[in-house]
């Protein structure tokens, strides 16, 4: 398993959480589509989330597992006004 720099562990957990208001913005068509909308997952695609467990070599960020669930925890952070959307 490959571990990661700091500076790409950064880079992922800060992209991740910049898409905190897009997320937000987008809560009534995630919620009534149930799923994220094209724009949403382009964005966490070219942002890295999408890759995050994939080895450097391949083009991924590398993330150890750790790390992984701390950007899916700042993901999570911005859903929260979907929680009522089940």
């Amino acid at each position: 398993m490959s571990t990661s720099t700091d500076e790409t562990v950064s880079d992922v957990r800060k992209a991740a959480a910049a898409l905190g208001p897009q997320i937000r913005a987008a809560a009534d068509e995630i919620g009534q589509g149930r799923r994220l909308p094209p724009r949403i997952a382009q964005a966490m695609k070219e942002c890295g989330v999408f890759g995050m467990s994939m080895p450097q070599a391949w083009g991924g960020a590398g993330l150890d597992p750790l790390e992984q669930l701390r950007v899916i925890e700042t993901l999570r952070a911005s859903t929260r006004p979907l929680a009522g959307a089940q």
